[in-house]
């Protein structure tokens, strides 16, 4: 039962239904607006099902936070969320034993690790601040900040998810239609960016002995596959209202299997 749903301390959550990738028809005015993904046609598209290669600039706010490795080389390490020109969210759990910034940058506008294209921009790690309540047990609070050392530039491939209102309570329910983006362990194609449509699964049901014990409380979501077959390994889950404005709202970003 556990390795069938997909857990998560805090959640990107993207309600709705996925739009077209449209080609854009003017130069990029330099105005951005928080969720917005500039290369989605936001009146048609299709629902995705199961897990598959995500279209080129479908996620802008997706980050690679990445490592030194050997050499001038860099290990993907987790995903991030854009949420200013400088700032990206993540999971507190992933600076454990890596807390120093130096060693980090961040890859954002790419769609494959392993080839970033001219859209891509790199920076390097001024700060990383991890919640101080962060719980490795619980995973309660399992968030992190990285600051990059330099602004980035929005375009069509780059651009900063919404930030709700601390007052802001957002329902989210099973009917809530939820999509999941990040570069998967296990996928065929892993390098590249995947996208994978979830559902909300029940407190009760996560709760049960046989999957996460009562481990899932009132500040985390459950959202997965109840029969399986979707890999949620360093993948982000995302949401969009289906209503006008069609933006979207950061939610959370910590998910544990």
């Amino acid at each position: 039962m556990r390795q069938k749903l997909a857990t998560a301390s805090l959640l990107l959550l993207l309600v709705g239904t996925v739009p077209a990738v449209v080609a854009p028809q003017t130069l990029w005015d330099g105005i951005g607006e928080c969720g917005e993904r500039p290369l989605i046609d936001k009146t048609s598209g299709s629902r995705i099902v199961g897990g598959h290669d995500a279209e080129v600039g479908a996620w802008p706010w997706s980050v690679s936070l990445q490592i030194h490795h050997v050499g001038a080389k860099f290990a993907h390490i987790c995903g991030g969320t854009l949420v200013s020109e400088n700032s990206v969210v993540t999971a507190g759990h992933c600076t454990t034993g890596r807390k120093d910034p130096y060693f980090w940058r961040a890859v954002l506008g790419t769609h494959n690790l392993w080839k970033h294209g001219k859209h891509a921009a790199r920076r390097s790690i001024r700060s990383i601040i991890v919640h101080p309540e962060f719980d490795r047990e619980t995973f309660e609070n399992d968030i992190a900040l990285f600051h990059l050392n330099s602004a980035v530039r929005y375009s069509y491939y780059i651009q900063p998810i919404c930030l709700p209102s601390a007052h802001l309570y957002l329902y989210i329910g099973q009917e809530t239609e939820c999509f999941i983006s990040g570069w998967g362990r296990y996928s065929k194609t892993p390098s590249v960016l995947q996208e994978a449509q979830v559902e909300i699964i029940p407190h009760s049901a996560c709760n049960n002995s046989d999957a996460y014990g009562g481990m899932i409380n009132n500040n985390m979501i459950c959202a997965g596959s109840p029969l399986g077959g979707i890999d949620s390994c360093q993948v982000r889950i995302n949401t969009m209202p289906n209503v006008p404005p069609l933006s979207q709202s950061l939610r959370g970003i910590a998910m544990h299997l």
